[in-house]
């Protein structure tokens, strides 16, 4: 083995090491750090007022049925304000919701502003000390709100994010790769919140003291400014693996790559605008959340290029030739695999492509500074 080979083969060890770390050495990194209990709530306190805010595009085929569950959820809670945002839809979400008024308030906005400008005007208008923020394709147990809600009696937690669990693995291997995905997801999350504090609370539904919340600007991804915001006011973010909400992953390939490049364009965006915010965050945090979301959102690219350095470095001691051959086999293996429904290389050909899903929303944010402050949910998923 030659220098030149020692070297390339250094740089991929470099890259990979910088591609697994936000999985795998970030994890046990965590360990390192004190963990942090949290205290035993007393279910004979009173609970503070709470206001739940909900935005709404397209959600015809699903409205109803999630705000019965609201207000099943509101109504053990011991009274809750329900807000919901529709969000210039054009379909019969409007509608359906504003039946449900009084027991519901209805914003009815009749151009679309986003997600984001939504939840700061429901947010604006809400009366209670706490607000649970929450998607509309989600479901929940009628004793999610009063669970998140036990949380605050600590007067250092600012904000708890339920637990996310798809529903729907079993229909495609891009949900079932979705769902693992989001498994190995969570469970760092339960880890990270012990410790360092959970780096990005989870849209799904989410609660936050009324006096902690910080407006983001609209063409920002909200669920990640707002608990990162609570972090830089000293304050605890935490998961409550006990409140579980479930909901549909995308079940079409195409629905999946759309929405991974969005997420990471916001993102990467996100970063780009505020990291003067986040740089100043206390060591743990900061390390978190490059750990956690800057490394992540740079895999497609460390991967990459850890790939790249592994190859010329074996072409350099082996020969290019050979390496074109093995690669240019591996490549066709892969294929007839998984056009054959070999499902572990299917899974594979699925990962590759979010891969490249999340590669593509970074580079439109870097170099296009391209921003999604709308669009539109998943149809394969709301039935």
């Amino acid at each position: 083995m030659n220098l030149a080979s020692l070297i390339l083969y250094g740089l991929a060890a470099l890259f990979l090491l910088a591609a697994q770390h936000p999985f795998v050495t970030y994890k046990q990194s965590l360990r390192l750090f004190r963990r942090r209990a949290l205290i035993v709530p007393d279910p004979s306190l009173a609970r503070p007022s709470l206001s739940v805010c909900m935005c709404a595009y397209r959600e015809e085929a699903v409205i109803a049925m999630r705000l019965d569950n609201l207000l099943t959820m509101t109504e053990a809670y011991g009274g809750a304000e329900v807000l919901v945002y529709v969000d210039g839809s054009d379909d019969r979400t409007a509608e359906i919701a504003l039946s449900y008024e009084p027991r519901i308030r209805v914003v009815n906005s009749p151009v679309r502003t986003g997600k984001t400008a939504g939840m700061k005007r429901l947010v604006a208008a809400a009366k209670g000390e706490l607000i649970a923020c929450t998607d509309a394709n989600v479901l929940g147990e009628p004793d999610a709100l009063i669970k998140l809600a036990q949380h605050f009696q600590d007067p250092a937690i600012g904000c708890v994010s339920a637990k996310l669990a798809y529903v729907n693995r079993q229909t495609t291997q891009t949900a079932n790769s979705g769902a693992i995905y989001w498994e190995v997801e969570e469970n760092l999350k339960r880890i990270e919140s012990e410790t360092v504090g959970l780096i990005g609370v989870d849209g799904a539904l989410f609660m936050i003291r009324a006096k902690a919340y910080r407006d983001t600007p609209d063409e920002l991804i909200d669920d990640l400014y707002v608990s990162l915001s609570v972090l830089k006011q000293g304050l605890r973010v935490i998961s409550a693996p006990d409140v579980v909400v479930t909901e549909k992953s995308a079940e079409d390939w195409r629905e999946e790559f759309r929405r991974k490049r969005r997420i990471s364009c916001q993102g990467m965006m996100l970063h780009l605008r505020t990291w003067s915010q986040w740089r100043t965050l206390p060591f743990a945090q900061a390390y978190g959340y490059v750990s956690h979301r800057l490394l992540k959102w740079l895999i497609p690219f460390t991967c990459s290029l850890g790939g790249l350095f592994l190859v010329l470095g074996l072409a350099v001691q082996f020969g290019f030739l050979r390496m074109v051959l093995a690669i240019a086999a591996c490549g066709l293996a892969l294929l007839v695999l998984a056009l054959a429904k070999f499902r572990p290389a299917r899974l594979l050909t699925i990962y590759l492509a979010m891969l490249a899903a999340v590669g593509t929303g970074v580079i439109e944010a870097l170099f296009f500074k391209r921003t999604y402050q709308t669009w539109a949910p998943a149809a394969s998923v709301r039935d």
